[in-house]
């Protein structure tokens, strides 16, 4: 199932876009769930990163469609975003927010069809780099990247996010088979951490993100050694 935003003030557009949606997940055998917001505000507030595509229109009131894309890329950089927009030059500037691409106003369904399906194969792509978590009953669909270190008690998982701290449950090897090999070690029994965001390295200490936790004497050398073959890969 993909997860779809629609972000529209206009509800005749927003209707069809979702419409188009429907008819694009019976041709093709997908399920899409549609959730469509009025306006930008709305869609942002308490965003949590768990949409797969973003259809967003650029004039809206309150906060247009290009500011609203700056800010959702600072707590989201994997969703793909597709601009839809009355005039064309207004989406040339999506390249700032990275955004796959754009559609004009009145939308046909052949022009959504065809973007649609360069956005599930971006999706398809995308899919190892996201981490599910389920809290309080909630399925949701993080960035990897956005995750700092993770964190066991007996069988709470603590995710330490840079969208705060969301809580699940199960076991840390669970966790260990879902994320991306060579980004991930575990630094001793308790914490998971990303690479990535490992920032100094002080005797025991490893600085992640803001906060600092402890690597355990036994498994420092591995640590290192992962961390350097890490940095070697992504440079």
């Amino acid at each position: 199932m993909l997860r779809v935003a629609i972000v529209e003030d206009e509800q005749k557009v927003a209707d069809e876009m979702a419409s188009f949606f429907a008819r694009y997940g019976a041709e093709t055998d997908t399920e899409f769930q549609v959730t469509k917001f009025p306006n930008a505000v709305n869609f942002l507030s308490g965003y949590q990163a768990g949409f797969d595509i973003i259809c967003m229109d650029i004039e809206m009131p309150h906060m247009n469609g290009m500011e609203a894309a700056k800010k959702l890329r600072e707590i989201d950089s994997q969703v793909v975003l597709i601009f839809v927009t009355n005039l064309a030059q207004y989406a040339i500037d999506g390249y700032e927010v990275d955004a796959m691409s754009y559609m004009l106003k009145p939308t046909k369904y052949a022009t959504f069809r065809f973007v649609i399906k360069k956005a599930m194969e971006r999706c398809k792509k995308a899919e190892k780099s996201k981490i599910e978590i389920m809290e309080n009953g909630t399925l949701l669909c993080l960035p990897v990247s956005a995750v700092y270190y993770v964190e066991i008690n007996d069988h709470s998982i603590l995710y330490h996010t840079n969208q705060g701290n969301y809580k699940g449950y199960g076991t840390m090897k669970k966790v260990e088979d879902a994320v991306p090999p060579g980004q991930f070690f575990r630094c001793n029994s308790c914490y998971l951490v990303n690479l990535e965001h490992v920032k100094k390295v002080d005797g025991n200490n490893v600085w992640v993100g803001s906060e600092v936790i402890q690597v355990s004497r036994p498994r420092k050398k591995s640590f290192l050694e992962a961390l350097h073959e890490y940095y070697c890969q992504t440079q």
